[in-house]
Protein backbone atom coordinates (compact mmCIF):
# COMPACT_ATOMS: atom_id res chain seq x y z
CA UNK A 1 0.00 0.00 0.00
CA UNK A 2 1.51 3.20 -1.20
CA UNK A 3 2.48 6.40 1.96
CA UNK A 4 -0.02 8.34 0.25
CA UNK A 5 -2.90 6.12 0.35
CA UNK A 6 -1.96 4.97 4.08
CA UNK A 7 -2.17 9.12 4.51
CA UNK A 8 -5.46 8.95 3.21
CA UNK A 9 -6.96 5.92 5.23
CA UNK A 10 -5.73 8.08 7.93
CA UNK A 11 -7.15 11.14 7.37
CA UNK A 12 -10.97 9.40 5.92
CA UNK A 13 -10.51 7.92 9.91
CA UNK A 14 -9.31 10.82 12.09
CA UNK A 15 -12.81 12.68 10.14
CA UNK A 16 -14.97 10.33 10.82
CA UNK A 17 -13.79 9.83 14.26
CA UNK A 18 -13.54 13.90 14.74
CA UNK A 19 -16.89 13.93 13.12
CA UNK A 20 -18.09 11.31 16.08
CA UNK A 21 -16.99 13.24 18.57
CA UNK A 22 -18.49 16.94 17.61
CA UNK A 23 -21.63 14.74 17.37
CA UNK A 24 -21.18 13.63 20.76
CA UNK A 25 -20.12 17.34 21.75
CA UNK A 26 -23.10 18.58 20.24
CA UNK A 27 -25.41 16.06 22.05
CA UNK A 28 -23.80 16.99 24.85
CA UNK A 29 -24.80 21.02 24.79
CA UNK A 30 -28.08 20.33 23.85
CA UNK A 31 -28.75 18.09 26.83
CA UNK A 32 -27.20 20.88 28.99
CA UNK A 33 -29.41 23.14 27.50
CA UNK A 34 -32.16 21.03 27.27
CA UNK A 35 -31.79 20.39 31.19
CA UNK A 36 -31.17 24.60 31.61
CA UNK A 37 -34.52 24.96 30.27
CA UNK A 38 -36.38 22.16 32.33
CA UNK A 39 -34.91 23.46 35.81
CA UNK A 40 -36.38 27.13 34.29
CA UNK A 41 -40.13 25.44 33.62
CA UNK A 42 -40.30 23.97 36.89
CA UNK A 43 -39.29 27.51 38.78
CA UNK A 44 -42.08 29.09 36.97
CA UNK A 45 -44.41 25.72 38.10
CA UNK A 46 -43.35 26.88 41.20
CA UNK A 47 -44.10 30.42 40.47
CA UNK A 48 -47.60 29.55 39.40
CA UNK A 49 -48.23 28.04 42.13
CA UNK A 50 -47.46 30.98 44.09
CA UNK A 51 -48.95 33.61 41.89
CA UNK A 52 -52.37 31.86 42.33
CA UNK A 53 -52.05 31.44 46.45
CA UNK A 54 -51.28 35.17 46.31
CA UNK A 55 -54.42 36.00 43.93
CA UNK A 56 -56.60 33.85 45.77
CA UNK A 57 -55.72 35.89 49.18
CA UNK A 58 -56.11 39.45 47.23
CA UNK A 59 -59.47 38.19 46.31
CA UNK A 60 -60.21 37.14 49.37
CA UNK A 61 -59.22 40.41 51.15
CA UNK A 62 -61.12 42.35 48.82
CA UNK A 63 -64.13 40.15 49.52
CA UNK A 64 -64.05 40.62 52.60
CA UNK A 65 -63.57 44.42 51.95
CA UNK A 66 -66.58 44.61 49.94
CA UNK A 67 -69.29 42.71 52.37
CA UNK A 68 -67.98 44.80 55.35
CA UNK A 69 -68.43 48.49 52.89
CA UNK A 70 -71.54 46.81 51.92
CA UNK A 71 -72.59 45.73 55.45
CA UNK A 72 -71.45 49.50 56.05
CA UNK A 73 -73.77 50.93 53.47
CA UNK A 74 -76.90 49.16 54.97
CA UNK A 75 -76.40 50.13 58.96
CA UNK A 76 -75.52 53.81 57.74
CA UNK A 77 -79.52 53.74 56.29
CA UNK A 78 -80.82 51.64 59.13
CA UNK A 79 -81.21 48.47 56.48
CA UNK A 80 -80.74 45.39 59.34
CA UNK A 81 -77.75 43.79 57.33
CA UNK A 82 -78.56 40.17 58.36
CA UNK A 83 -81.90 39.45 57.41
CA UNK A 84 -83.58 39.51 53.96
CA UNK A 85 -82.19 40.32 50.75
CA UNK A 86 -79.52 42.59 52.86
CA UNK A 87 -78.32 39.14 53.79
CA UNK A 88 -78.85 37.47 50.60
CA UNK A 89 -76.77 40.41 49.10
CA UNK A 90 -73.70 39.76 51.42
CA UNK A 91 -73.80 36.04 50.84
CA UNK A 92 -73.81 36.43 46.69
CA UNK A 93 -70.88 38.93 47.82
CA UNK A 94 -69.37 35.94 49.56
CA UNK A 95 -70.09 33.43 47.05
CA UNK A 96 -68.58 35.32 43.72
CA UNK A 97 -65.65 36.04 45.81
CA UNK A 98 -65.35 32.70 47.10
CA UNK A 99 -65.66 31.38 42.96
CA UNK A 100 -63.07 33.81 41.77
CA UNK A 101 -60.42 33.03 44.61
CA UNK A 102 -61.31 29.25 43.91
CA UNK A 103 -60.79 30.14 40.21
CA UNK A 104 -57.68 31.79 40.63
CA UNK A 105 -56.07 28.81 42.28
CA UNK A 106 -57.39 26.56 39.01
CA UNK A 107 -55.89 28.86 36.64
CA UNK A 108 -52.72 28.55 38.64
CA UNK A 109 -52.97 24.54 39.05
CA UNK A 110 -53.06 24.68 35.13
CA UNK A 111 -50.39 26.73 35.12
CA UNK A 112 -47.84 25.06 37.12
CA UNK A 113 -48.83 21.57 35.64
CA UNK A 114 -48.41 22.85 32.02
CA UNK A 115 -45.03 23.79 32.93
CA UNK A 116 -44.56 20.81 34.49
CA UNK A 117 -45.40 18.97 31.46
CA UNK A 118 -43.07 21.58 29.44
CA UNK A 119 -39.80 20.57 32.32
CA UNK A 120 -40.82 16.70 31.81
CA UNK A 121 -40.43 16.84 28.14
CA UNK A 122 -37.38 19.03 28.41
CA UNK A 123 -35.97 16.46 30.24
CA UNK A 124 -36.94 13.94 27.75
CA UNK A 125 -34.92 16.25 25.00
CA UNK A 126 -31.88 16.58 26.58
CA UNK A 127 -31.73 12.34 27.17
CA UNK A 128 -32.42 11.87 23.78
CA UNK A 129 -29.52 14.50 22.50
CA UNK A 130 -27.67 12.96 24.50
CA UNK A 131 -27.82 9.28 23.08
CA UNK A 132 -28.11 10.87 19.75
CA UNK A 133 -24.79 12.32 20.66
CA UNK A 134 -23.43 9.33 21.88
CA UNK A 135 -24.86 7.14 19.22
CA UNK A 136 -23.60 8.67 16.07
CA UNK A 137 -19.69 8.64 18.12
CA UNK A 138 -20.01 4.93 18.45
CA UNK A 139 -21.29 4.88 14.69
CA UNK A 140 -18.03 7.03 13.65
CA UNK A 141 -16.37 4.62 15.76
CA UNK A 142 -17.07 1.70 14.22
CA UNK A 143 -17.28 3.12 10.53
CA UNK A 144 -13.50 3.86 11.53
CA UNK A 145 -13.02 0.52 12.39
CA UNK A 146 -14.81 -0.41 8.92
CA UNK A 147 -12.46 1.61 7.06
CA UNK A 148 -9.26 0.14 8.46
CA UNK A 149 -10.44 -3.02 8.21
CA UNK A 150 -11.13 -3.08 4.86
CA UNK A 151 -7.58 -1.57 3.53
CA UNK A 152 -6.04 -3.98 5.99
CA UNK A 153 -7.64 -7.04 4.12
CA UNK A 154 -6.78 -5.08 0.76
CA UNK A 155 -3.10 -4.89 1.78
CA UNK A 156 -2.89 -8.37 3.48
CA UNK A 157 -4.28 -9.94 -0.39
CA UNK A 158 -7.19 -11.18 2.36
CA UNK A 159 -11.08 -11.38 1.42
Amino acid sequence: MATSELIGVGLQIGGTLLGGLASESKGEFDGAIAKSNARLARIRATRATERGQQERDKISLDTKQEIGDTRANQAARGVVEDQGSARALTEDIADAGHRDSMQALIDAARARAANLQEAANLDAQADAARKTGEGQLFGSILEAGGQVASKWFTFSGET
